[in-house]
This record gives C-alpha cells, structure tokens and sequence, in this order.
C-alpha cells in the first residue's frame, strides 16, 4: 500500500495551514545555515550510496526523504545480518541518523502537525512517528548490544 505523500500533510484543511514545510532546517536552524544542514545531508546520503528521486518541493532534510532513508538503511541490516560488519556499519548509520538529524526536529513537527489536523488520521500518524522513532533508536541499541556490535 502506497505511503500517504507528507507534502500533502502540510495543508491539514481548507482553512488551517501548518506554520512550517515538513523539514529539519524549518526546525532547527536559522535561514543562513539552511543551505549547510542539506549539503551535510547530502553527503551523507551519497556516502551511504544513496540518490533520491524528489518530488514537488522536496529536499534533502524533507521528512519524507529522511524516513526513506531510514528505510533503506533497514532494509541493508536486514540484507546483512550474516555480515557482522555490514550490520554493525547499518545499525550505527541507523542509530546516528535517528539521535543527530531526524529525533532533534520531528517530534516539534509532529506536535504542531497534531494540533492543526482536523481528522484523527493525521494525528494518529503524528503520535505514531514521533513514538515510532524513539522506540526505533532504542530497539537499534538493544538489538547491537545483543549482538555486541557497539561496545
């Protein structure tokens, strides 16, 4: 089943907006460093041999981006189990991304997305994310202490 676009999320009903695009940058940072924060993104999607084809006005710090992202790097540890260091180097880039680039912002977005929804889809999407990527982070954590991948 195909995933809801976020992009369409922005416009919760005729008459209600979102104040911010479902990206990091809105969140985070000042209009100068905008700019920085997507070429870091960036590099790290290329590093992990990752190009992503964009729709509408997304970017690299685009929620939507981000959590393909971390899609893609789950399906690599689940490809890798048997390779110790391919799934020490998955679950580190897993659990780096969730702690640095996606935890820092989504959760503000998710709150203001809940407030403005105006059908319980939108915000029970809103709960479930920002609740999903907690317990995401800390699965990660015990499944690498499990395997004693981080020590």
């Amino acid at each position: 089943m195909p995933m809801m676009s976020v992009c369409s999320m922005t416009s919760c009903s005729p008459n209600q907006r979102l104040p911010h695009h479902p990206r990091a940058s809105e969140y985070l940072l000042s209009a100068q460093e905008r700019w920085s924060y997507e070429a870091t993104l960036n590099s790290i999607y290329a590093r992990a041999g990752i190009a992503f084809k964009k729709m509408d006005q997304e970017t690299d710090d685009h929620i939507g981006i981000e959590l393909e992202f971390m899609s893609l790097l789950a399906e690599r540890m689940a490809e890798n189990e048997s390779n110790r260091l391919e799934l020490h180097a998955a679950i580190k880039a897993q659990a780096d991304f969730l702690e640095n680039y996606m935890l820092p912002w989504v959760p503000a977005f998710c709150r203001e997305l809940d407030a403005a929804a105006d059908h319980t889809l939108y915000q029970t999407w809103a709960e479930t994310v920002s609740a999903y990527l907690n317990e995401d982070l800390h699965n990660l954590r015990v499944y690498a202490a499990e395997q004693q991948l981080f020590r």
